[in-house]
């Protein structure tokens, strides 16, 4: 299951303010981000290229950057993720 932790994260971020995360937790909040922002441009360009060579290369990419994002989410729900990261950085803060 794909899930789309930017759009889920900005929610959060509207309806409770920013998280209190450690500086490395942080990072990883904005990583998180800034991936979701490139597999979605991506995909986006993606459509532009359909039925192309340039689309299978696209698709490698999309691959490659899909597994970056798993590295930093481990596959956990958005919910449940920021749950584990307030909780690894409350001894950093």
């Amino acid at each position: 299951m794909i899930f789309n932790y930017a759009e889920h994260f900005g929610q959060m971020t509207k309806k409770g303010g920013q998280p209190r995360l450690s500086d490395a937790q942080f990072r990883r909040f904005m990583n998180i981000v800034y991936q979701c922002g490139v597999l979605k441009g991506i995909n986006k360009s993606r459509k532009h290229f359909e039925g192309t060579a340039e689309a299978h290369k696209l698709d490698m990419v999309l691959f490659i950057q899909g597994k970056e994002l798993t590295k930093l989410t481990g596959n956990l729900p958005p919910e449940a993720l920021l749950n584990e990261m307030c909780k690894l950085g409350q001894d950093d803060i």
